[in-house]
């Protein structure tokens, strides 16, 4: 079986009502999404989560040359030769990320087995979900939905949340504490202020949130500040978290030769597809470093990641829970939630799908409604 054409998708959604977290305001989502066709007719799907655009001309120029005409099974090649092209060196990963997504899905899709058992066999088959929100909205009162949002997800069965925040020390912590006393102390609970931080405002509002007993920070401060991030090692009193803008091994290296981080969170439409995060989790195996998916994009990404997910080495951590958690990025996105939204047990866990590949069937005719723009190339 030969890789005989490549789609891409450029997806965009409106969202119904803007959010925010410590950087900005969102207005809308959009991603790449890759159509792998082999000459079989079936395909396999990939994805980028940044720079559309660039992303799939960066395909078209640079990388199609290199995967059209060969076999999905030759993945590892594939990947290494994607890995020369090094132009724009953030550009080359996303492309490359997709491309290798969509070629392990493919792969597993023309062996009817799933992309669990093409990376190993599974250790688990349901992964504690965590939602990821409540965000904040625009204008004087950030979280002035978080109380309402935060009871109708644990209704929903969530038993985790990672809550924006970011603002101001203060303000932060009194959040925090107010979330904790209405969620109890058996719901875990951690926030994320998305780097919006410099290093001394960051260390206070850390100190000042590690009352509400949370499981982690994730990106204080900006995701490459190596240095301030070993400086939070040494003086935060929360485990910090951090790595979904990191590409190349060598920043991952860099990050847990130095332990840097607590956990490490690697985007599968980022840092190289599986095969990039396969390497990844290596990495932080050998430093004794939990790896936890970083999801945020659409359909595509949110499957391969359960799959990624699935073969993780287990940490045990306090209350007998286990990392690695599965990030649910449950805002208004009709890219994610294309194909409906899978939801979570009782417990606050999420099932693994075992069917071929990702786990999903998926058409361009269910994209549609979303493209913004498509192209395709073909050997």
């Amino acid at each position: 079986m030969k890789i005989t054409g490549i789609r891409g998708y450029h997806l965009q959604y409106r969202l119904a009502e803007p959010v925010r977290n410590s950087v900005g305001v969102m207005t809308d989502r959009a991603s790449l999404v890759i159509e792998l066709v082999s000459d079989s007719g079936v395909s396999g799907w990939g994805e980028s989560l940044r720079q559309p655009e660039s992303a799939w001309s960066f395909v078209e120029s640079q990388l199609a040359a290199t995967v059209l005409g060969r076999p999905p099974a030759e993945r590892a090649p594939l990947w290494r030769a994607m890995r020369q092209h090094r132009a724009g060196h953030e550009t080359a990963m996303l492309a490359a990320s997709a491309l290798d997504m969509a070629m392990w899905d493919l792969q597993g899709r023309l062996e009817s087995r799933p992309v669990t058992e093409l990376l190993g066999g599974r250790l688990r088959d349901r992964l504690t979900a965590y939602l990821s929100g409540p965000f904040m909205r625009p204008g004087a009162d950030p979280w002035r939905d978080v109380r309402a949002d935060t009871d109708r997800f644990l209704a929903d069965g969530y038993r985790a949340f990672k809550v924006r925040a970011g603002i101001a020390p203060a303000l932060d912590g009194a959040m925090l504490a107010a979330l904790r006393e209405q969620v109890g102390p058996d719901i875990a609970l951690m926030t994320d202020f998305n780097g919006g931080y410099a290093l001394p405002a960051a260390t206070d509002a850390i100190a000042r949130c590690a009352g509400a007993g949370l499981l982690w920070i994730e990106e204080p401060i900006h995701h490459a500040d190596l240095g301030g991030y070993e400086v939070l090692r040494d003086t935060a009193a929360v485990p910090i978290a951090g790595g979904e803008s990191l590409t190349g091994l060598r920043q991952f290296a860099a990050f847990l030769g130095r332990r840097a981080l607590a956990i490490l969170q690697p985007d599968l439409s980022i840092c190289g597809g599986f095969t990039g995060a396969m390497k990844v989790a290596a990495l932080a195996e050998a430093a004794e470093t939990p790896v936890m998916p970083h999801v945020f994009g659409t359909v595509v990404n949110f499957y391969a990641s359960l799959q990624l997910g699935a073969v993780l080495p287990g940490y045990r951590i306090a209350d007998d829970r286990e990392y690695p958690f599965f990030e649910y990025d449950h805002m208004d996105n009709a890219l994610r939630s294309v194909l409906g939204e899978p939801g979570v047990a009782a417990d606050g866990t999420i099932s693994v799908p075992d069917a071929p590949g990702i786990g999903i069937e998926l058409s361009r005719e269910q994209l549609r409604p979303h493209v913004r723009r498509a192209w395709q190339v073909s050997a």
